[in-house]
């Protein structure tokens, strides 16, 4: 959350914002977008045979058996078994979300199959093989903190949508970890707990700031 957004929750919080704004503000912090969950979305065609050729109505198809067959990490030429099993998709539907399972953070190749099952019980040999390769996961940034024990409060400059920082307002510790989304533009401060800070006078500021890296 940048340190604007911060600066006006914190306002909220504090009830020193206008009430008709209250509304908007919402609106806005609350467009963030969520993450979901890494999933597979296999796709199929039923067969219209059975092996001695004789017509297979899409009626004889009962389900459609799906299977995570192996997962091959990224670097690696070993195949692993796949932890995500075995689903079973009722007939007639030729899609599936498939969960992958937990993906290391390396990432890798699934490889799925699929096969038909028909009225009398009988099922097909399977598919052709379908895989779906995930990329490495990124790691989490480097954590930032204090390097300064200063804390400075700070004000909102409406008309340029922007916070900056003002007076010392006391000490925080050097090494307290510092808000990385929430910098004062154009500086290397950054907003900090307000609890870690030991005040030398009062302040109605709702974001203080410390000197980071």
């Amino acid at each position: 959350m940048s340190i604007e957004l911060l600066y006006i929750r914190e306002l909220i919080k504090m009830n020193k914002f206008k009430a008709f704004c209250i509304g908007l503000i919402l609106i806005g912090l609350g467009a963030a977008a969520v993450a979901s969950a890494e999933t597979v979305e296999l796709r199929w065609e039923h067969p219209t045979s059975y092996v001695n050729g004789a017509a297979l109505p899409l009626a004889d198809i009962v389900s459609t058996e799906l299977e995570c067959v192996s997962f091959k990490p990224n670097g690696s030429s070993e195949k692993q078994p796949c932890q995500a099993g075995t689903k079973i998709v009722p007939a007639p539907a030729n899609t599936y979300s498939f969960d992958g399972g937990v993906v290391p953070p390396q990432g890798g190749e699934f490889e799925f199959v699929a096969r038909t099952v028909v009225v009398s019980g009988a099922k097909s040999d399977n598919s052709n093989p379908a895989q779906k390769l995930f990329a490495a996961v990124k790691p989490s940034p480097p954590l930032l903190s204090v390097v300064e024990p200063i804390a400075y409060e700070t004000s909102f400059k409406l008309l340029k949508f922007r916070v900056v920082a003002r007076e010392p307002v006391g000490t925080v510790p050097v090494g307290t970890p510092c808000d990385p989304d929430a910098r004062v533009k154009g500086t290397d401060l950054y907003a900090i707990p307000r609890e870690a800070v030991t005040f030398t006078r009062e302040t109605d500021s709702p974001v203080i700031v410390a000197r980071c890296g």
